[in-house]
């Protein structure tokens, strides 16, 4: 009864948030009287990029990060200062960190729905020229290396984000996350 009510708390606040950075009212976030609450909004949404079973909220938080990364890490009036540090530290880790998790399975189309909103969110985070110089370095460098990835897997994986089209990446980690058949 405790977890159905949760849930359906944390649906109807992830909603609430959706709203708001699409209907530009993003500025409502930043607001000087909200302020002091998106640190534990942030918190919230990356959990919620990773905590199933639920994986079309887990694509729901995706989209809101991807929403906040394009206002707050471009160069715009909304930009907040130091949030792309967040994005390549918090946000990157938990596209992976949703991938391995144990409820995710490429055989579930939503599985599939949020695999393309994850490649899109990375593919909009190096769109953004304040972004993009430090996001191949910081993948190839560190993020994929601590997690136990080969540097041939990394180079791979650093170009097909930045030369490759969205779904050539996609199709890549469907491909490394699918085991060999004997």
């Amino acid at each position: 009864q405790f977890e159905r009510e949760r849930y359906a708390l944390l649906r109807s606040y992830y909603g609430l948030l959706h709203s708001l950075v699409h209907s530009d009212l993003i500025g409502v976030l930043t607001d000087g009287a909200n302020a002091p609450h998106v640190e534990a909004a942030l918190r919230l949404l990356l959990q919620g990029c990773t905590e199933g079973p639920d994986l079309q909220l887990q694509r729901q938080c995706f989209l809101i990060l991807h929403r906040l990364v394009e206002e707050w890490c471009g160069g715009g009036p909304a930009a907040v200062p130091g949030f792309g540090v967040f994005a390549l530290q918090q946000i990157l880790p938990v596209c992976f960190g949703a991938l391995s998790a144990p409820h995710f399975n490429l055989g579930n189309a939503a599985a599939l729905q949020l695999l393309d909103t994850i490649v899109a969110l990375q593919k909009g985070m190096l769109a953004l020229p304040e972004l993009a110089q430090q996001l191949v370095p910081y993948l190839r460098d560190t993020h994929l290396p601590s997690l136990g990835c080969a540097p041939a897997f990394c180079a791979h994986y650093v170009a097909l984000l930045t030369e490759g089209e969205p779904r050539q990446l996609r199709d890549f980690l469907q491909q490394q996350m699918t085991p060999a058949r004997p």
